[in-house]
């Protein structure tokens, strides 16, 4: 059997501290029914369970509180200790906590602790009653502290919380936060205490998967961090064996997003985890290991339970002797703890095992760098792997999800923020307290920001955004800096397309300036402020210049935590924004090129009307047309753009606009857009800007009346016509051609 010491493992989740990837934001754990869950659990609630359960009730709103695993508190150790807490060196982490591990235990085995008013009378009353039963147990002793540079502090936090092991690093207290409910249960106090002496949760020991499964499945998104195993430094001599039963161990049902169990003991699925009440005999017996108590009693402690089998039909069970006199306990280590060794009955040798797929792997590299792709990503049924004749798991080990990193045709001067990263933008903010940030999804504040990025919202896993987070420490009247690293010449037009979000009632301002590299004067040419709606907005800025500038993005913080501002999709075009609507260098078609002008003209155009003909599209789906129909981009009349033929777009799907055959274009457009539009429940969709199609599930098409700037497939404003398939009709530049989908 794996041998385990506690005390090795101090310093190595300690080094953790700054590792987000670790750290449990205590927030909604459960899904929306959530509480119908908890009633399911509660039979099975562990120690570690109500806790959780506590720390994330109180903890709703809260935007910074951060625990480790639900309960640790990660505390910062000296820069003498970490080079940089912001690159640790994970080998060397492991390396420095076999090595320095003792120092976090309690010299001399004695705990000086205190009392603060928060503490009730009773409340103190229970947290004797729990010390005692630990003195009674080990070596341990408490005693109110006098003079001592290192003691424990009980506190009411509101949660129930402690660090782990003695912080030797420095002088002064460290902190048991017992919130009242925590008070009522004498298991919850002893859990928090065992921490501050030293002890992890059992679970995440490198040596869990022989005893219990980790059901991946049922495990709430974004918590599976919670469920690691950890490489921790391992002792022979000690030889604690794995308790099913410790006060440290998660329930059955931690973390579980759906009411269905997250770990299993694997010798009986249906056998409680965890501890309520008391310290296990295994408890015991690792306690008495990891302070090394020679000089308690006389005798053997009595045995722990016998431990699950081994994969060598080997079950074990212990005993813990505090004598120093070796001919008192002549069958103990070197750290007083006899194990007895029994082979297990055939029947439990035998035993059938199912297997049950491991933890996915990362998602690998996507196919392609630009446009669409695929990617792939496995898994291992070993968590436990079959034996004994059990089944082998279900489903594949191997798993592919289309990817996009980017789109096809980006110019040099565009930048998405997703696979790219910042490309040339860098935060320049003048204090780490408000500044840009690269993010995905939700911002954490609710009622503000942005819920996903805009250029991949609909299409993949890999949307980022910049965004500035309102929360503390920021103030009202703080400002943050996103500016170009490149420098752009001068120019008689040059046109910056970006998405904006100023979402939430706190929203402060969002401007652009033009900085002169030679003089650093800035001009402002665009600002927004106060809240402009939950979706993401579009702005195009004009920007003539006749010197050398940069480009900078200003976020000011409004009045309060809810007005985080985000910023996205950057495009750069060597054009005026009138001009660049119009048709590319790159994409002139054969005929005369269409005017983008809005002078009044007489055209052979014939108003709509409502009595056009149905037809159908190449696809088979029937659709009829509307008409032609102004529109505004920063508050488009069909909010969802579906698909676009234009390259650099990124909804585009890897499809082109062909100029030298236009209905082929107009017709491969309406069909995609159709079948895309359908399955999201759309009912109306519109031709725009020569290859592009937006939709609406409501006629709101209308909103800013007719416009006679649409054109056919022969680029001629003749659309208007019996609704033959030849008719397909597109809207130039701030204009949509709208069919409804019958």
């Amino acid at each position: 059997m794996a041998s385990f010491e506690k005390a090795d493992l101090v310093l190595f989740l300690l080094s953790l501290v700054i590792s987000s990837v670790h750290l449990y934001a205590i927030d909604e754990v459960i899904s929306e029914d959530g509480e119908e869950e908890l009633v399911k659990q509660s039979r099975d609630d562990s120690v570690f369970d109500q806790i959780a359960n506590h720390n994330r009730a109180v903890s709703k709103g809260d935007e910074k509180t951060w625990l480790f695993e639900a309960d640790i508190a990660l505390v910062d150790k000296p820069e003498d200790e970490d080079d940089n807490q912001n690159a640790i060196d994970s080998k060397m982490v492991r390396k420095r906590g076999l090595r320095r591990s003792q120092e976090y235990l309690w010299i001399d085995r004695v705990v000086p602790y205190e009392y603060t008013n928060e503490i009730s009378v009773s409340g103190q009353s229970a947290i004797d009653k729990a010390m005692q039963e630990i003195s009674t147990k080990s070596c341990i002793s408490f005693v109110k502290r006098t003079t001592e540079n290192n003691w424990v502090k009980f506190v009411n936090r509101g949660a129930c919380f402690s660090s782990v092991g003695r912080s030797f690093w420095r002088s002064g207290s460290q902190e048991i936060s017992l919130a009242p409910s925590c008070l009522t249960s004498h298991g919850t106090i002893m859990h928090e205490i065992l921490h501050s002496l030293g002890f992890w949760h059992e679970q995440s020991r490198p040596d869990r998967n022989q005893f219990v499964e980790i059901m991946w499945e049922n495990i709430a998104e974004g918590e599976e961090h919670n469920f690691a195993k950890y490489t921790r430094g391992e002792s022979d001599d000690l030889n604690s064996q794995y308790d099913l039963s410790s006060i440290m161990h998660y329930g059955r049902f931690s973390f579980s997003k759906n009411g269905q169990p997250t770990v299993l003991a694997i010798s009986d699925p249906n056998k409680r985890l965890g501890q309520r009440e008391k310290l296990s005999e295994e408890d015991v017996i690792q306690l008495n290991a990891l302070y090394r108590c020679k000089d308690v009693g006389k005798t053997y402690s009595t045995w722990s339970e016998w431990s699950p089998c081994s994969d060598k039909c080997v079950k074990t069970r212990q005993r813990f002797c505090p004598n120093y006199n070796k001919a008192s306990c002549p069958d103990a280590s070197r750290f007083g703890v006899h194990t007895e060794h029994g082979v297990c009955t055939q029947a439990e040798c035998n035993k059938k095992r199912d297997g049950h797929w491991g933890r996915w792997s990362s998602w690998g590299e996507c196919s392609h760098k630009c446009g669409q792709g695929t990617q792939q990503r496995t898994r291992k049924c070993d968590d436990p792997a079959p034996k004994n004749g059990g089944k082998h798991c279900p489903g594949e080990p191997t798993q592919s999800t289309g990817c996009f990193l980017k789109p096809c045709g980006l110019g040099a001067n565009d930048c998405l923020f997703d696979g790219q990263g910042m490309c040339f933008w860098t935060d320049a903010s003048s204090s780490t307290n408000y500044m840009w940030k690269r993010h995905k999804g939700k911002t954490p504040s609710g009622r503000t920001g942005p819920d996903c990025d805009h250029s991949t919202e609909q299409s993949t896993r890999d949307g980022h955004y910049m965004y500035t987070e309102s929360s503390s420490p920021a103030r009202t009247g703080n400002k943050a800096s996103l500016i170009s690293n490149k420098i752009f010449s001068a120019t008689l037009g040059r046109c910056v397309t970006f998405f904006y979000s100023m979402h939430g009632l706190g929203c402060g301002a969002m401007r652009l300036f033009v900085v002169d590299v030679g003089s650093g004067v800035e001009h402002k040419v665009w600002e927004k402020t106060g809240p402009q709606g939950s979706a993401w907005k579009e702005a195009e800025v004009d920007v003539p210049y006749n010197t050398d500038y940069k480009i900078r993005f200003e976020s000011e913080r409004g009045p309060s935590f809810q007005g985080d501002l985000g910023l996205d999709d950057i495009f750069i075009a060597e054009a005026k924004c009138s001009e660049k609507h119009n048709l590319g260098p790159n994409e002139k078609p054969t005929t005369t090129p269409v005017t983008t002008t809005t002078t009044t003209t007489t055209t052979t155009t014939r108003a709509p009307t409502t009595t056009m003909d149905p037809l159908f599209a190449r696809c088979g789906i029937q659709i009829k047309p509307v008409g032609c129909f102004a529109d505004f981009s920063s508050d488009p009349a069909m909010p969802y753009i579906i698909e676009s033929f234009r390259p650099g777009s990124p909804y585009n799907y890897g499809n082109t606009i062909d100029w030298n055959n236009y209905e082929k274009t107009l017709n491969d457009l309406l069909c995609s857009c159709l079948n895309r539009a359908k399955d999201r429940g759309m009912k109306y969709i519109g031709h725009q800007f020569y290859g592009e199609c937006w939709g609406s599930m409501q006629p709101t098409y209308n909103r800013y009346g007719h416009s006679d700037r649409c054109i056919n497939t022969e680029y001629k404003k003749e659309c208007y016509g019996t609704g033959s398939r030849s008719d397909i009709c597109m809207g130039q530049d701030h204009t949509n051609y709208v069919y409804e989908i019958l």
